[in-house]
């Protein structure tokens, strides 16, 4: 029997309805019917079956972390990425892959002491006609050139400085060893009358959510109180985070705004060789004077 090999590998070369999004770390698609129905038993053995509502979806994990906003807010429109064929060459060794209509409507962010900055994008296709269904939303050409190059910016692999700023008041949180975000918006989807897949698929912007943690191993007192414990007394406010990116560009500033800090746990063991730590998790508290958007003058999160 002749040998066969279709195997298909490395995802790279990333745009996200727009947006180059380099360092594509990983893309996972799925696809089907949201919407299986089966016969009672009625004398049969085995149930009828009926199957509605087509759907593909998925998620993006990229290290080009600074585009978080640009993807959040960008006009939906494609999502496609290159996969390289097992022994093929770059003249027609490719295979690409376009995601239509992906709508955005969750975010993650996570910055590791030793690792780059991870970025995550879910994301729920939207069908721009009644008859489009999953072999439409989600489409692939083989035998393609190599794709070109998308550069990333990637950082994230020392927290150089994190500072939380209430009333102009700085405080300084050493040792921090990860920081993580993740955004959720309400998904609002649709399929009736003659869809075949959701030709109603928004992400909605009233009412996100966004929540975090900050982990760190900062064990000193003040007032008799760890540092944890004074930053949780605290009223919302920004944290800003002096980030190192790679092969020597320049540090990168996160400003996250409207942190309030909600619960703090503190882990000591003396079976490890490992200092005590802190653990301080966090929602995005908004306010009526500077009301705290996506884009806008007051945003969620700013990078400099």
């Amino acid at each position: 029997m002749a040998t066969i090999n279709n195997r298909a590998l490395v995802p790279q070369a990333s745009t996200i309805n727009g947006v180059d999004a380099g360092g594509l770390m990983q893309a996972r698609i799925q696809q089907g019917f949201d919407n299986v129905i089966q016969s009672p038993v009625d004398g049969l053995q085995f149930p009828l079956e009926d199957k509605s509502v087509e759907f593909v979806r998925g998620t993006v994990v990229t290290q080009d972390w600074t585009k978080v906003i640009d993807i959040l807010t960008g006009t939906v429109g494609t999502f496609p990425f290159y996969e390289r064929k097992s022994g093929g060459d770059d003249v027609d060794g490719w295979i690409k892959h376009t995601i239509t209509n992906p709508v955005i409507h969750k975010m993650g962010l996570r910055f590791t002491k030793g690792g780059f900055c991870a970025a995550t994008f879910t994301f729920e296709c939207r069908a721009s006609d009644v008859a489009i269904g999953f072999a439409d939303m989600y489409t692939l050409l083989d035998a393609q050139a190599a794709p070109d190059y998308i550069s990333a910016a990637r950082g994230g692999f020392r927290l150089i400085s994190s500072v939380f700023d209430p009333d102009g008041t700085p405080v300084s949180i050493y040792h921090v060893l990860s920081v993580e975000l993740i955004l959720t918006m309400a998904l609002f989807t649709r399929c009736d009358d003659g869809d075949t897949g959701y030709t109603c698929c928004e992400a909605l912007f009233d009412a996100m959510i966004c929540t975090g943690s900050i982990k760190f191993d900062d064990s000193s007192i003040a007032a008799n109180q760890l540092k944890g414990q004074q930053l949780l007394a605290l009223a919302a406010n920004s944290l800003n985070l002096t980030v190192a990116q790679s092969q020597g560009a320049a540090n990168k500033v996160l400003t996250i705004a409207g942190v309030s800090f909600k619960e703090l746990s503190r882990e000591s063991a003396a079976t490890t060789k490992n200092p005590a730590g802190h653990t301080l998790s966090f929602a995005i508290a908004n306010n009526t004077a500077n009301p705290i958007t996506l884009s806008g003058t007051d945003k969620l999160l700013t990078i400099a």
